[in-house]
């Protein structure tokens, strides 16, 4: 049998000192007194970071300045200060939105009469191609980063006003219910009182609009104009007319867009841009939407077209067939472009191929690609962005006390009054709320006027008896996937292949055409990833971004299994390291928690993961509006359209890095837990099971704690053992009176727990 009584010295013999962070113990007899002395191993934040010390130190919420707020809060009250740093920061997003649209609003609806403008959309800039793709890009970085930055100041606000205070907990505790602590949890919103639910609906329904719309704020359109085509004999010298009559010259002119007489000028005196290769001067035209190419003029032996020209012209699709006097070609995708183009000769029957070709020339149009900006979707930001401010103001005017908003919070409410409803439950994890051989919640309700400082030994109300002890042997250490539970798992992975199985999907389907399409530029359509068409732009838009709230959700879906295991890590440290609480507004000792459940090691990459993310998303699924024109220029209403397009090689990437994100998630999820302390997760009733400290350890919360075997008196394990067999369960009410082991956080002296030993 193993001993556990290592110290007969009295906890009343040991001085209450400050114990500094430290992760082995040391007690020395070298004096009348105890002294004790640490061994600082490592920093509790980063490895060798002095940089990230100094970091934090600027985001020290008590340094930075707040407009409308005292220099002091009443206290419990600090986590106002938060909120109206939300508050402000959102403040300044909403003031570069309206400066923007206000800007955008007097480029567009100042153009001149032929720009394309109205109310649903209007036009920002026409011209380079390149140039409105790289704006579109770069707005969309922006918007992407504005969002994150909004849709994080939202979460943050919607925390402070579901975190539970310590009343609210004490309150579920008496009904047998718990709360959730130190995560975004919609459990606790049955605990709110009406206003914190309007203001938590307000801040949770204003973010779809940012998540469904904010990316279509501006899109880009691009003009596709039909070129002209002039087949002429190396012959005569260019010396010959290429019509022979007024009728020819018109048609020639309305296929071609140019007259006969400047084409032939311009041949002339070297003003196209000539091409020994063929394949290379055709390669420009086998695309599907033409935007800078006019005028194709081919060179081909005399013998073939009787030493007459063939003019007409095509479109982005070259689908159709022209003819022109006794000279006819065939005009289909197939025939007209390189490696495939050739055309029937008109005397013998046969097919003259590219070969056959010996000089090439054309001539450039001028760019006509359009950046939009959609006055209605801004107008709705606009107004989410309004509501959100109001709200956190309003939310930083909820006069609470002592909100429990981190784990350290959490903690510290729990040693400075520990609750009496999970006295003697030491080992009690999340997993006993509903499961086990005595499940928490399915007791018999406590009254709510419980005074939760009263011992439980001391309570006469009967229906307290079932507040006995129940003795439980240490659990076996756990891995971080354990901590969520099967349930969110489940959900998210089920949530992540869907998505992921329609994006393959997508993926392969357009790749029909060939990889080729991979090389493609992102966010630029091709006549193959036309997947609608419509006239309403704002449905368009809404379907475009349908994966970004689709995103959002599995966002929050892995945000919260990450948050969860951290917190399950956080917890289990305290079993083998002793240091302060990191609290959200450290007294003592304790520690300022920059984050509310994330360290700035997770949060800030799975941010950079989410901007990343919701930036690829806006470039494999977008709208475009496409403007057909005809060789003059003039905009063809009947071909012109706005659709939604993809992006096969943004998909590609979306892909990869979600997969990637996820199989780092699930790789976290398969580390162990750093110690074999319960899995109290988030819950409230558990973390509260493991915080009742010896009576004599007053201000534990101040102090470094360390969780692990309450050092209170010479015990040993025979005892144990026959106490477990012997002892009835009213026995058991005063707990180690009769024998049984208690864990518990504490600023004194503790053993580590042993798997052999049973502990209430």
């Amino acid at each position: 049998m193993a001993c556990h009584s290592k110290h007969n010295t009295s906890l009343s013999q040991i001085p209450l000192i400050d114990l500094p962070t430290s992760e082995t113990e040391e007690i020395n007899g070298e004096s009348d007194h105890q002294h004790i002395r640490y061994s600082r191993l490592r920093d509790y934040t980063f490895k060798g970071t002095n940089i990230l010390h100094k970091a934090k130190s600027l985001v020290n919420l008590n340094r930075i300045p707040l407009p409308l707020l005292g220099k002091d809060t009443d206290p419990g009250q600090e986590w106002i200060k938060g909120v109206l740093l939300c508050a402000w920061g959102s403040s300044a997003i909403l003031a570069l939105n309206v400066i923007l649209a206000v800007i955008a609003i007097a480029l567009a609806y100042t153009r001149p009469s032929g720009s394309d403008t109205r109310f649903e959309y209007a036009e920002l800039y026409r011209g380079s191609c390149r140039i409105t793709n790289g704006w579109t890009t770069g707005m969309h970085l922006v918007i992407n980063v504005l969002s994150t930055a909004l849709l994080a100041a939202s979460n943050y606000s919607m925390q402070c006003l579901s975190a539970p205070s310590r009343a609210d907990v004490d309150r579920a505790h008496s009904k047998r219910t718990w709360l959730d602590i130190g995560v975004f949890s919609a459990r606790n919103l049955w605990a709110m009182d009406v206003k914190r639910k309007i203001l938590w609906i307000i801040l949770f329904i204003s973010s779809v609009p940012v998540h469904m719309m904010y990316n279509s704020a501006i899109f880009p359109s691009l003009t596709t104009r039909k070129h002209g085509l002039v087949v002429i004999s190396d012959g005569p010298g260019m010396s010959e007319l290429l019509t022979r009559n007024k009728d020819e010259t018109h048609s020639f002119m309305q296929k071609i867009g140019y007259s006969p007489e400047d084409v032939h000028a311009e041949y002339l005196n070297g003003t196209l841009t000539p091409h020994e290769d063929a394949s290379e001067c055709l390669k420009p035209y086998d695309i599907d939407f033409n935007t800078k190419r006019s005028t194709l003029l081919l060179e081909v032996p005399a013998d073939h077209i009787n030493g007459s020209s063939i003019v007409g012209n095509f479109d982005r699709k070259m689908d159709f067939p022209f003819k022109l006097g006794d000279n006819s070609y065939g005009g289909n995708l197939n025939n007209l472009t390189y490696p495939g183009w050739s055309f029937r000769a008109p005397g013998n029957n046969t097919w003259l191929h590219l070969g056959d070709f010996f000089a090439d020339h054309w001539t450039d149009i001028y760019q006509q690609c359009q950046f939009y900006f959609s006055l209605p979707i801004s107008l709705t930001v606009i107004g989410c962005n309004i509501a959100k401010v109001i709200c956190m103001y309003l939310t930083a005017r909820c006069h609470r006390k002592s909100i429990l908003l981190t784990l350290g919070d959490g903690l510290a409410s729990f040693l400075n009054k520990p609750d009496a409803t999970t006295k003697g439950r030491c080992f009690m994890s999340k997993s006993d709320m509903t499961t086990g051989q005595r499940p928490w919640c399915r007791g018999s309700s406590i009254p709510d006027t419980l005074d939760t400082t009263t011992p439980v030994g001391e309570m006469g109300n009967p229906q307290l008896r079932q507040l006995r002890r129940h003795p439980q042997h240490l659990p076996r250490r756990s891995r971080w996937l354990r901590s969520p539970g099967w349930k969110p798992w489940t959900l998210t992975l089920i949530f992540f292949f869907i998505c992921l199985g329609a994006s393959i999907f997508l993926f392969v389907y357009g790749l029909k055409g060939g990889v080729q399409a991979l090389a493609r530029e992102m966010g630029r359509p091709t006549g193959d990833t036309i997947i609608y068409n419509g006239e309403n732009v704002i449905l368009l838009i809404l379907l475009a971004n349908s994966p970004q709230l689709v995103y959002s959700i599995l966002y929050i879906l892995c945000n919260g299994l990450l948050t969860n295991m951290r917190l399950a890590v956080e917890f289990n440290e305290f079993a083998t390291n002793r240091k302060p609480l990191r609290v959200s507004w450290p007294k003592g000792q304790q520690r300022s928690a920059y984050y509310i459940s994330l360290p700035y090691r997770y949060g800030f990459p799975l941010i950079a993961v989410s901007i990343i993310m919701h930036w690829l998303l806006s470039q494999s699924l977008f709208v475009v509006k496409i403007r057909a024109q005809d060789v003059h220029g003039d905009e063809i209403k009947a071909e012109s359209t706005t659709a939604c397009s993809w992006s096969s090689r943004a998909i590609l990437l979306a892909i990869l890095t979600g997969s990637l994100a996820m199989a780092v998630l699930i790789g976290l999820g398969f580390r162990r837990l750093p110690s074999d302390m319960p899995l109290a997760s988030s819950c409230s009733a558990a973390i509260s099971a493991c915080c009742h400290p010896p009576p004599k350890d007053t201000g534990a919360s101040l102090k470094p704690v360390k969780w692990g075997e309450v050092i209170d008196r010479p015990r040993i394990s025979s005892r144990i053992e026959e106490s477990s067999e012997h002892t009835s369960e009213d026995d058991h009410v005063e707990g180690t009176q009769v024998g049984y082991a208690h864990c518990s956080f504490t600023s004194d002296q503790v053993m580590r727990a042993s798997p052999d030993v049973l502990y209430c």
